[in-house]
């Protein structure tokens, strides 16, 4: 397993002690904006996921019991699961208030669902035939 960087393991240390008075704080007073909140939240949960998967492939490298192979086809079913649970997330979301996505909001995720198809294989998109 290479070294971490000590500078780097100092900053994560700091950003640790910043998230746990984060905590404290919204715990304490949660008159925050609600952008804010929305893009901490979606930091918050974009690092927490890649510091599971960098764990996870880490304990792979570790343990003969592992198979890394294994472990990144586990967390690319993760990643799946996730995206199948935000996808109907934004539907309910969607029938519910639709009137209040704005325009580019909606654009933005018309945007990555492109990006998405373009970058899957021809294949995946046949429909199944319905019986």
């Amino acid at each position: 397993m290479p070294m971490v960087s000590q500078p780097l393991s100092e900053r994560f240390r700091h950003l640790i002690e910043e998230l746990q008075f984060a905590d404290g704080a919204l715990k304490k007073d949660a008159a925050i904006d609600g952008t804010t909140l929305r893009v901490l939240r979606q930091a918050v949960d974009s690092l927490r996921l890649t510091a599971w998967s960098v764990s996870e492939v880490q304990n792979a490298q570790h343990s003969s019991r592992k198979d890394q192979n294994t472990v990144i086809s586990f967390l690319r079913s993760e990643r799946l699961r996730r995206f199948r649970q935000m996808v109907r997330t934004f539907c309910a979301d969607l029938e519910r208030d639709r009137a209040s996505w704005s325009p580019t909001s909606i654009q933005d995720l018309q945007d990555s669902l492109s990006e998405l198809r373009e970058r899957l294989p021809v294949t995946s998109f046949r429909r199944r035939e319905q019986p």
